[in-house]
């Protein structure tokens, strides 16, 4: 993690990679600040930069089930088994951060 950015909301990695990348991502630096970093320290936070993320157990049984009947059904299949899920991420979506922090330590 850099180490001026300690708080995660908003903050992310771009690794680039070619010439065109980097144009892109200077043109970016008017709009955002963008600090540059190591490999090394941003695959501290960042594990999947060594291996891969394992993938959830239910992964491919999801993946079949998807295929089957299809992104629509799918989702709406999804929405009606996870309602408690998709709320609490609606609801951290439009918290600003500093209220996100205080109603963790309210919680715990």
């Amino acid at each position: 993690m850099h180490p001026d950015f300690l708080n995660c909301d908003g903050v992310s990695l771009l690794i680039v990679s070619t010439q065109k990348g980097l144009n892109v991502l200077n043109e970016l630096r008017k709009y955002m600040l963008i600090e540059e970093s190591s490999f090394e320290s941003a695959s501290i936070e960042n594990g999947q930069l060594i291996k891969p993320s394992s993938k959830n157990e239910n992964y491919y049984s999801l993946l079949e089930e998807y295929n089957r009947i299809g992104a629509e059904q799918f989702s709406k299949q999804y929405l009606n088994t996870h309602k408690k899920t998709v709320l609490i991420g609606k609801i951290k979506r439009i918290l600003p951060s500093g209220l996100k922090e205080k109603l963790k330590i309210l919680i715990k």
